[in-house]
Parts: C-alpha cells; sequence; structure tokens
C-alpha cells in the first residue's frame, strides 16, 4: 500500500473514531464497483466450498478429540457455596507466568556466538577482550546473585529524566561496560499501579471486542535481573557506565579492596538500580523510555540531529556478531539486522560522546549476554569475595516495590491484580460477558427454506458463505445484529452505596460493568424482532461528559426470512434505511421498538414481492446523530434490510429505491 493510500485509510479510520462522532459502518457493503467472474473465478467458487468443508471436518474432528480429553482431566467443579461469585470461575482473574524466573536457558561452554556477539555461561564473565574468565577464577566460595539473593533493605532514589549525566572528572578513568541483557532474576520488583490496570484493561477489552468468555488477565509482573561486576581495577579513581539494552536491571558490585570507584551511570531502556560495596560512590540512572526512542532499530534516521537525547544503550556490530559472516555471505536477514543496529548505535554514540566526552567503546566490556562482567585485571590468586554486598539495596521510585522469593513476590502481584478486577467488575466478573437470553416468544422450526440445503460435506453443513450465518436458527452472530449507542455518567455504573473510585481507574470500572448494563435493550428493544438476543461485542470509551458506550447484539428473529435459492452468482442485496427526521429521537424503548416494527413491515413487503428478507442490521444512538459510512445521512436511528438475490450492484440499486419506497409510507 502507498504511502498516500495508508494515510487516507488512517485519516478515515481516526474520523469514524473521534469523540466529535460516531460514524456506523452499517452494513457489510454500501457501494461497490460492478464486477465480472471469470470462467475461472466460477470455477473457484464451486469448489472452495468443498476445500473449506475438508478443513472445517478436520478442525471439527480434532475440537471432539480436545473436547473428550478435556472431561477426562478436568477437576469437579468448586461447591458454589465456598467462594464468592469471583472465585467460582478461578482461583485467580490473571493469567500466571508458566515461571517466575526470567533466567535464560542453560547454555553448553563458556562463551558461544549469537548473532548479536558473544553469550557467556553464567559460571564465565565477560571481559574487555571477549575471552571468559571462570568467576571462580576472580572470587573463592562467589555466590552469583539471584531472585534467592537476601535483602537487607531497600532505598529507593530519583530517576534522572533528564538527558545529561554528572561529567567525568579529570583524573578519573571512564569503565564501559554495555550488555544486550543477562542477569539471574532478582529478588526484588517494581510496579506501578497505572501499568497493572494498564494490563487489566488489555484483557477487558480483548473480552468485549468479541464477546469471548473471561480469558484471565494478562498478570504485569516486570521483572528485574541482577548482574554481578567485578572490579579490580585500582589504577585511579573509576567512572562506571553501566549499559544495557533490554529489561530492568540492578547492578552488583563486588569491589576488591583498594579499588576506588568515583561515580556510577546507570543507562538503558528501562530504569536500573545499583548494590554491593560501592563506598562513597555518587550514582545515577538514565531511562531510554522517557525519551521516546523505540528498540525498532531499523526506524532510527541517518540525521543524528534528531538524537541529542537518545538514551537507549545500543551496541555496535562488528566481527563477534555471527550476523557479521551472515550478512558478508548474503543472508538480507543479518544485512537488515546489522545496518538496524548500526543506525541506532550512531545514534546513541552521538549523544553518548556530547553527554561524557568520551566514546562508548572506551575501556568497554560488551555482550550480547552476561550474567558477570569483570573490570580489571585477573587476579593471580583468586580473591576473598567482598563483605556485606547485599547490604543495600538503591531501586529506582515506584509506586509499588516488593522483595523477598519468586512466590512471595508473585502472590503479592497477583493479589493486587485479583483485588482490583473484583473491585472494578463489583465482584460478578461473569457479567463481562453475559450470556444471550432468552426473550420467551416460541422458536422457528427453520428461519428459512434454502433450496437444496445448505452446503454439506458427509452430511456436515459447512459454513463456506453469509447464507449460513444469516439462517442459522440458533446462533446468535455478527451476521444479524442491533448495535445500542449511548452517553452514560460514571454514576450509572456504580452500586448504591459505592464510593467513587479513583480517576485511573474509572475507565477499567466502567468497561467491566457495561455488557452487564447494557443487556436491559435485549428485553425493552430487541424483542421487537427476535426470540433471543446476546452481546456480540461492547466498546466503551472516555467522551467530554461520562462515557460512550455501543453495544452491538445479535439476534435469532423471531419472523421467516423466506425462500433462498442457491445458484451462481447469488448473494445478499442490502437497502439502507435512515431516519433522517432528527426530531425523532429514541430514548424509551417503545420508540425503538416502533422503529423495529416499522422496518421489519418493510421486510414483510420485500419477502412478498422477493421470496425472502431479512434485517441485517439496525442502530440507534441515544445521545447525538450518528453518520454512517457510505451515506451523506444523519440519523438517531437507522437499518438495513438484505434480501437474497442476483448479486450486482444493478439489482442492489433497484432494491434501494423500493425499500426506501415502502419505508416512507405512512
Amino acid at each position: 500500500m502507498r504511502d498516500n493510500e495508508f494515510g487516507a485509510r488512517l485519516k478515515r479510520i481516526e474520523t469514524q473514531h473521534s469523540d466529535k462522532e460516531d460514524v456506523f459502518e452499517g452494513a457489510d457493503r454500501q457501494k461497490r464497483r460492478p464486477r465480472k467472474k471469470s470462467g475461472i473465478g466460477e470455477l473457484r467458487e464451486r469448489v472452495m466450498p468443498w476445500v473449506y468443508g475438508f478443513i472445517g471436518m478436520l478442525i471439527v474432528g480434532i475440537l471432539v478429540l480436545e473436547i473428550d480429553y478435556s472431561k477426562s482431566t478436568t477437576p469437579p467443579k468448586a461447591n458454589k457455596e465456598q467462594y464468592p461469585i469471583v472465585q467460582r470461575v478461578a482461583k485467580s482473574l490473571v493469567a500466571l507466568p508458566k515461571s517466575t524466573s526470567n533466567a535464560v536457558k542453560e547454555q553448553t561452554g563458556p562463551r558461544i556466538q549469537a548473532r548479536t556477539g558473544y553469550r557467556y555461561s553464567k559460571f564465565h564473565s565477560a571481559t574487555t577482550n571477549h575471552d571468559p574468565v571462570e568467576i571462580a577464577r576472580i572470587w573463592t566460595g562467589f555466590k552469583s546473585s539471584n531472585a534467592d539473593t537476601p535483602i537487607d533493605a531497600i532505598k529507593p532514589f530519583q530517576v534522572n529524566d533528564t538527558c545529561q549525566p554528572r561529567r567525568p572528572d579529570a583524573g578519573e578513568k571512564v569503565i564501559n561496560v554495555i550488555l544486550e541483557t543477562g542477569g539471574a532474576g532478582a529478588p526484588v520488583q517494581r510496579l506501578n499501579h497505572s501499568d497493572v490496570i494498564r494490563a487489566i484493561t488489555k484483557g477487558v477489552d480483548h473480552a468485549l471486542d468479541e464477546n469471548k468468555p473471561w480469558d484471565k488477565a494478562p498478570l504485569f509482573s516486570p521483572k528485574m535481573a541482577v548482574i554481578d561486576v567485578s572490579i579490580t581495577d585500582r589504577s585511579a579513581p573509576l567512572y562506571l557506565v553501566l549499559q544495557n539494552t533490554y529489561g530492568a536491571k540492578v547492578w552488583n558490585i563486588h569491589a576488591a579492596e583498594g579499588v576506588n570507584i568515583a561515580h556510577i551511570v546507570m543507562i538503558g531502556h528501562a530504569a536500573a538500580g545499583i548494590t554491593g560495596n560501592i563506598g562513597k560512590a555518587t550514582f545515577e540512572t538514565l531511562r531510554g523510555s522517557d525519551q521516546g526512542h523505540g528498540l525498532e532499530f531499523h526506524h532510527f534516521s541517518e540525521n543524528l540531529s534528531k538524537y541529542d537525547c537518545m538514551t537507549t544503550p545500543v551496541r555496535r556490530p562488528d566481527d563477534t556478531w555471527s550476523a557479521w559472516s551472515g550478512s558478508k555471505t548474503g543472508n538480507t536477514l543479518d544485512g537488515n539486522l546489522l545496518y538496524g543496529y548500526s543506525k541506532a548505535h550512531d545514534a546513541y554514540a552521538h549523544w553518548y560522546r556530547n553527554a561524557l566526552g568520551v566514546s562508548p567503546e572506551l575501556n568497554m566490556v560488551s555482550a550480547s549476554l552476561a550474567h558477570h562482567a569483570l573490570i580489571g585485571e585477573v587476579p593471580k590468586e583468586p580473591l576473598a569475595p567482598p563483605a556485606n554486598t547485599q547490604a543495600t539495596w538503591h531501586i529506582p521510585v515506584s509506586e509499588l516495590i516488593y522483595k523477598g522469593t519468586d512466590n512471595s513476590r508473585a502472590s503479592r502481584i497477583e493479589s493486587l491484580h485479583n483485588d482490583l478486577i473484583n473491585a472494578a467488575s463489583a465482584g460478578d466478573i461473569l457479567s463481562l460477558t453475559p450470556r444471550p437470553i432468552d426473550l420467551g416468544q416460541p422458536p422457528l422450526e427453520s428461519l428459512a427454506e434454502v433450496e437444496g440445503g445448505l452446503p454439506t460435506l458427509f452430511g456436515v453443513p459447512i459454513m463456506s458463505d453469509s447464507v449460513a450465518d444469516k439462517v442459522d436458527p440458533k446462533q446468535i452472530n455478527y451476521s444479524r445484529r442491533i448495535t445500542i449507542s449511548a452517553t452514560l455518567p460514571l454514576e450509572t455504573f456504580l452500586t448504591n452505596e459505592e464510593r467513587r473510585p479513583d480517576a485511573e481507574v474509572e475507565e477499567l470500572y466502567v468497561k467491566m460493568r457495561a455488557p452487564r448494563y447494557m443487556m436491559r435493550f435485549c428485553a425493552d428493544t430487541v424483542i421487537a424482532i427476535a426470540r433471543k438476543c446476546g452481546l456480540v461485542k461492547t466498546h466503551v470509551r472516555k467522551a467530554a461528559k461520562g462515557y460512550r458506550i455501543r453495544a452491538t447484539f445479535g439476534y435469532v428473529p423471531n419472523y421467516f426470512i423466506g425462500r433462498i435459492s442457491r445458484y451462481s452468482g447469488d448473494g445478499f442485496l442490502r437497502a439502507f434505511l435512515p431516519d433522517t427526521n432528527l426530531n425523532n429521537t429514541y430514548e424509551t424503548p417503545e420508540k425503538r421498538q416502533a422503529f423495529l416494527k416499522r422496518i421489519a413491515r418493510v421486510c414483510e413487503q420485500l419477502r412478498a414481492e422477493f421470496g425472502n428478507c431479512v434485517i441485517g442490521v439496525a442502530n440507534f444512538d441515544l445521545a447525538r446523530p450518528s453518520g454512517y459510512s457510505g451515506s451523506a445521512a444523519k440519523a438517531n436511528a437507522a437499518g438495513w434490510v438484505e434480501i437474497h438475490s442476483v448479486d450486482n450492484p444493478f439489482e442492489e440499486r433497484l432494491l434501494a429505491a423500493r425499500a426506501m419506497e415502502i419505508f416512507e409510507q405512512k
């Protein structure tokens, strides 16, 4: 797609979702160009349903096996009286990770070559000359930091949100450690309420968009990793620049006796912490994500003036990367990888030199992955580990900082999520995706007479086109739908004694409670043309006054659709019927039902003339007139009637004129 076409499409999408006006898509197709079917096209139409049917049979068979298996493996349900309604859904409302550790897989050998450079084992240290050094050669009885490392105290500190760290003083020796990633799981985690709310909202939006049963909110449980740094360099006061690209890190300093650390700058896409025997060193952390530069390196520009504040560390590709040789032998993926990294590194190096006055590759320890880095020479004999290196952990300020074992931290974070979900749903998580309801009308044996029946394979219907969905006598689906939009205040969704929630969770409260509230329109509106009604999609967004709710209901008709003949070139033709009298508002159930019955009378007359008719779509806006794609009309209510016939734009034009003629009759 060309850039101008993409921009035009994006503009249309933004217009449709603007705060000023909702634009309904209406029927699946409003205007189209005439199309001519080739002989191959007709053959494809005849053959593809059989192909799809065969694939469908395979899927059905797999599902049957899955169901049989689940019946034999699913534990019995809990007693309804034993748990509150939320706990009957699941013991946890969040999807727990399979493992609470972020440690990487074990690798064989002290060092391996990867696409982005060397990766060192957890028993070996990265060095300035890339030679792996066994940690046992540096320290005696050394215990690498991990999730079980004890923490005596946590002291939060503020992130440096500027682009200027303290510059090295004269006489200070700059040491660069730059890793793409690494470290073992740290015994500490930091998170903010806003991040938890965002994660839960993401899961809720997915459920509302497809009206699927609650699939558990993703557990927002950001991990920190801890990297050990051994220092034996006593040659000068050290200015340490500890850098990593991916993930939040805690740098654990193990300085030998006589080492003098003057200052520590930690730079990463995420904020970093520091611990260990740092003496009287000052420290700071810069967070690349604050400056808006992402991790998609191929997007970086050659214009370095754009990157006067680029604080996400990126390593320069060199021949230690396996992608280096791959690119030279014609591997396009490797070439593209190096291209992106080299551009992003140039941007980072541009900022680094201006900010610190030296090269980011000065006295550099670099690796794709390492759990341990060595600054200085390997001692002739292993040293005794420094005492009291885990006394205080300096962690960037956050609303919540948890320390302890993996299990204890996971339990607290899980409880935080569950408490929020329970409160936002008013204790009824099941109402997020309510079940369809029967409207108390007698069922029809069938909704339509399809000549020759629907396409089948070995006696199983092939759901290969829109006809099957339109005439299905049981299923609630998007092919027959009624949309109701309203702007409602927050108080609509609160219980009598419930206090107003904090502003940052208001929208989550509304999203989790809107489906339950909107289901009332099944019984007071949709009932006019339906015997069964259920939500297929709910959309919620903040508006200037309150919240804009758009609920889309699928329905099973309480009327007979008619006779449908299947043949080459058949399809559904649609006619748009808006009520353009903007003085007609539809706040009451009686008015909404009257409009649906008016549309139904149009369909009844068309059925007598064409043999079939279905109300495909109806829209009501209870707050303001809405616009509709493919039409300049605005209306508080509109409908689309559909007939199955010869599928071409001329016949559809004739239908639209006839339907409007009937619709406007008094």
